[in-house]
């Protein structure tokens, strides 16, 4: 989750082993997106893009799966205007993959740990990522484990289901911010800081990245490998750790 332009956000969902049968709106590309899909080796779907988004798919060699492509995969609903009504399948998306010799991806996993649910010290997390439209919150759930999260005050719920999101691990990665044009631009190589939210407590680490093509490395605060719990992972990019606050 980030900044893509006036202070919207706009979110890049990567699927490993989930195979949901309805994805969409379907977005444009922006730099930082790309370079995090490169990073997984992963096919990328994306509606055209920034021009520096776009020179970034050639230049990294990034499996490149256009939205704009009439080859059956991708669909207008009709209850919903666009650009924000553009939507695909998983299995609709592999077909394509395979057409297009997308059939493996070599990346470095994250580290993974089984739940420790301990005592709540980080119940409530706000992240300042703009303004009150686009700011999220989440909410610790003792029951689930997992974080509630929230936008403009209101539940962010999925359009299928109705059931409110619930990251088993939200964390803020802490980068340096800037701007170029109407767009915003985030670093995403070298390192910076990491407030990790899970089993209801906050962990403060750092992240490094050595190249676009290479996997974040996550340390905690004595220097060690980090373990995220097993499950879905929410990150938001920032652009200072003032911007993030929590409560017990």
């Amino acid at each position: 989750e980030a900044v893509a332009e006036g202070g919207i956000t706009r979110l890049v969902a990567l699927f490993q082993e989930s195979q949901p049968a309805y994805i969409g709106p379907i977005r444009s590309a922006r730099p930082y997106y790309v370079d995090i899909a490169r990073t997984f080796d992963a096919a990328y779907v994306h509606a055209g893009g920034s021009p520096d988004a776009l020179a970034r798919v050639s230049e990294l060699g990034v499996k490149d799966m256009s939205a704009f492509e009439t080859n059956g995969t991708y669909d207008r609903i009709d209850y919903r205007a666009a650009p924000h009504n553009l939507y695909s399948t998983m299995p609709k998306l592999d077909a394509r993959k395979t057409a297009l010799g997308y059939i493996t991806s070599t990346f470095t996993s994250w580290k993974h740990k089984n739940d420790v649910p301990q005592t709540p010290t980080a119940s409530a997390i706000n992240f300042a990522v703009s303004g009150e439209l686009y700011n999220p919150s989440f909410n610790y759930d003792p029951t689930t484990n997992s974080y509630l999260r929230s936008q403009a005050g209101e539940a962010h719920t999925d359009e299928k289901s109705g059931k409110q999101l619930n990251p088993k691990v939200v964390v803020g990665l802490i980068t340096t911010k800037g701007q170029n044009g109407q767009y915003s631009t985030y670093r995403l190589t070298g390192s910076g800081d990491i407030r990790v939210f899970q089993d209801g407590i906050v962990s403060e680490g750092t992240w490094s990245k050595d190249a676009a093509t290479s996997q974040f490395v996550f340390k905690d605060k004595n220097g060690l490998d980090f373990n995220f719990n097993k499950g879905s992972i929410w990150v938001t990019l920032l652009g200072s750790t003032s911007n993030v606050t929590y409560t017990p």
